[in-house]
């Protein structure tokens, strides 16, 4: 699977690199239609920079599934089936996966910029283009259930969680299409239940995906049994299961639906956000100690998780008071909230496991240009906090104009929020220049990745504090 944990890897920095474009065309139009007259119309941005966004976290997290499972064999605690990982069957799977999602993902992109659309939101393309999309990701399935072994082994809780993953998004996906059957599509209450349901899993089944990430990613930097079975992740692993059924909950306050749901959903939403806030806090204290020793970019990022999530669990708390929550919709409120949690949440667990796995073949890449890497560091975060900072201002100005008139002037509400969304779209070019800045690099390693032949020692040193982290325990 060596071939396919890159083919995804810089086909998902290219992504977030394309997503960041875009998010900085749609502020930019919003501020100033007449500057983009004649080029891609807002109708045809949003719909892209979303569509980036969702395809960074789905093909980093694979990049990374198909890495950690590669890089599992030998190991003396976690059993994979080495023989097919070694086998040409593995890696047709994993190619036939990665080349279906990028010719579905073109042919997205091509209908968007020429205005064809066909789906509803998200997935505001064709419906057929959703077929190569199901196919890639049951080969995906199946190439993991076969590279563990079966249902038969002992799996660790990063392997239930992709798994899980790939069995809620096929489940979701499918219900995400039932619109097109007249019984659904015909029935507006029906259709924007079952809509907002799908939607609410297919959250939830990447969210498995990037918690099965941390936690292989933690145990990889630490060794730490506690991250293959301990109760603490399978408590993570449990309430993210469930989170699956109610995820959609808190989008159905206007419409009449059981009211448990939505409380059940908000409970378990709040719940997991803080079990994985804690798991990382405290994995993190055993960490310091020997941090020289493994990867230290990648102990930074997963911080600024720490940090992300505290934050984002916050405002998700605050939305699930039904009177701000039927103010927020609607507004930046949602947007900063779906930001914090894509880039400050997300994001970060991504970057945090490529500059990882581009350490595992290139041991010199954790010492180069370290101060440089720690000012953009910072300054990516910080961007990112005024950014998020911004919409959440620019959201609560929205609400309380509405609020005082429902049927107040779009105009007036536009002039109102404009110092807001300009402070955005500053943060936004910051905050885009320090993305490019530490991607760039990175897309370049991740490329030439091989084991470093100037540092036979550092490599060696590696390994020896690897295997005797794992003797230990």
């Amino acid at each position: 699977m060596k071939v396919a944990y890159k083919l995804f890897g810089v086909t998902a920095m290219l992504c977030l690199l394309s997503g960041l474009l875009m998010g900085l065309l749609a502020g930019s139009q919003f501020l100033y239609p007449e500057l983009t007259e004649g080029f891609l119309p807002f109708q045809s941005v949003r719909p892209l920079h979303v569509s980036f966004g969702i395809w960074w976290i789905f093909l980093g997290a694979s990049s990374a599934v198909y890495f950690f499972i590669d890089a599992l064999t030998g190991d003396s605690e976690v059993q994979v089936n080495e023989s097919w990982l070694e086998s040409t069957a593995s890696t047709y799977l994993a190619v036939a996966h990665y080349v279906l999602w990028t010719a579905s993902g073109l042919a997205v992109i091509y209908c968007y910029a020429n205005g064809i659309f066909g789906g509803k939101e998200y997935l505001n393309y064709p419906p057929f283009l959703s077929i190569p999309i199901a196919l890639g990701w049951l080969m995906f399935a199946i190439n993991l259930l076969k590279s563990v072994g079966g249902l038969r082994s002992k799996w660790p809780v990063f392997m239930w969680m992709w798994f899980t993953s790939c069995a809620v998004f096929l489940v979701a996906f499918a219900e995400a299409h039932l619109w097109t059957l007249p019984w659904f599509g015909g029935n507006i209450i029906r259709d924007v239940t079952v809509q907002w349901k799908s939607y609410g899993s297919l959250v939830a089944s990447w969210n498995m995906l990037i918690y099965g990430t941390v936690v292989a990613l933690m145990y990889f930097l630490s060794r730490d049994k506690n991250a293959l079975r301990g109760g603490m992740v399978f408590l993570l692993y449990f309430l993210g299961l469930i989170n699956s059924l109610f995820n959609w909950g808190h989008h159905t306050y206007t419409l009449p639906t059981a009211s448990y749901v939505r409380e059940v959903a908000y409970v378990i939403s709040m719940l997991e956000l803080y079990i994985l806030w804690r798991i990382i806090w405290t994995w993190s204290k055993g960490w310091d100690s020997c941090r020289d020793l493994r990867c230290y970019k990648a102990y930074m990022f997963l911080m600024a998780t720490d940090v992300w999530l505290l934050l984002n669990l916050v405002l998700a708390i605050a939305l699930s008071i039904p009177a701000l929550n039927v103010f927020a919709h609607g507004t930046h409120i949602i947007v900063a909230h779906s930001m914090g949690a894509t880039i400050g949440i997300n994001s970060m667990i991504l970057l945090g496991a490529l500059h990882y796995m581009v350490q595992q073949r290139q041991p010199a890449f954790s010492d180069s240009n370290c101060r440089i890497f720690k000012t953009l560091f910072y300054g990516l975060n910080l961007s990112l906090l005024i950014f998020w900072i911004a919409l959440l201002g620019a959201g609560v100005e929205k609400a309380i104009l509405i609020a005082q008139d429902p049927y107040q002037s779009y105009r007036v509400v536009l002039a109102a929020i404009r110092p807001y969304i300009m402070t955005m779209v500053a943060a936004g070019v910051v905050l885009m220049t320090c993305f490019f800045s530490l991607l760039l690099p990175l897309l370049y390693r991740y490329i030439a990745s091989a084991e470093d032949p100037e540092h036979p020692a550092r490599n060696q040193k590696w390994n020896d504090t690897h295997a005797a982290a794992s003797a230990a325990g």
